[in-house]
């Protein structure tokens, strides 16, 4: 999953960064990776919480939102050319690399960080967050890629692949 429109740089002190991956619908497991570019030293480690979706279909505006108790730990996977082992997850590794070579992204430029949660509650949202930068940078090239674009046309491909 990609989620676009998170913000780089807050605009007061105290404004955060948020990755979530919903949990609707029963699983034995729920697996979340969160790549952070080398230059969002600000954002590593990110904090794990999880935020209960019961009352809405969407996560409610912050200060609205339930907080669960939550014990999982977060796996630091590190800065590696070699994506992490995924066995859950067939052709993990194939998608990322795709997405490097597209992108013309460099794997050794990326910090990795994983949740693996078995059996997560549902309706749930489980939620990444760092801290942000108050200052604004002139430019940032590495948000302007599509990667939605790109992950469309490697589901397409993979689709049709026996």
């Amino acid at each position: 999953m990609l989620q676009r429109n998170i913000p780089a740089y807050g605009e007061k002190k105290g404004d955060c960064g948020r990755h979530l991956a919903r949990c609707d619908i029963p699983a034995e497991l729920l697996v979340l990776d969160l790549l952070i570019h080398k230059d969002f030293t600000f954002a590593i480690p990110p904090k794990p919480a999880l935020c209960s979706l019961a009352a809405s279909s969407s996560p409610p505006p912050l200060p609205e939102r339930k907080y669960l108790p939550f014990n999982e730990r977060l796996q630091d996977l590190g800065v590696s050319t070699v994506p992490p082992a995924t066995p859950e997850v067939p052709r993990y590794a194939k998608l990322l690399q795709t997405i490097y070579e597209r992108t013309g992204w460099n794997p050794d430029e990326f910090h990795a960080f994983r949740m693996k949660i078995p059996y997560p509650a549902f309706p749930t949202a489980i939620e990444l967050c760092y801290p942000l930068p108050v200052k604004k940078p002139k430019t940032n090239s590495i948000l302007k890629v599509s990667v939605p674009k790109l992950l469309a046309e490697w589901r397409m491909r993979t689709v049709s692949q026996p």
